[in-house]
């Protein structure tokens, strides 16, 4: 697991640790689709074929590439993807008590709005 701070953030022995439970556990995560794929089906070459496609899924619809807000029919996959709630997970471990120093950065604005 690598964990980077920025500008006045602090890496600490529990940030760290947690990252890296969470690497761990979406790691099992992961184990554990690709053996209950692995077991619906009795030939192995058709797991290995199903897995892919299955983690794309999750990927691309579970929150992480594309947000669920509409409502629609794979709103249920952002609600039991290990990926999305890991990502999550990660990200407020990072960014908690992270003082950014913002002051000679210069934005571009597209607009009149800056990151839009």
């Amino acid at each position: 697991a690598v964990v980077s701070t920025q500008s006045t953030g602090t890496l600490t022995a529990g940030k760290f640790f947690s990252a890296y439970l969470c690497c761990v556990l979406m790691a099992w995560g992961s184990f554990g689709l690709g053996s209950f794929l692995g077991s619906c089906v009795t030939d192995p070459q058709i797991a290995l074929a199903l897995t892919g496609p299955v983690c794309m899924l999750f990927l691309v619809f579970g929150g992480f590439l594309k947000s669920n807000e509409d409502g629609s029919v794979f709103t249920l996959l952002n609600e039991i993807s290990w990926i999305n709630k890991g990502y999550s997970f990660l990200m407020i471990n990072e960014f908690t008590d992270l003082e950014l120093n913002c002051e000679n950065v210069t934005c571009s604005t597209i607009n009149g709005t800056v990151g839009r």
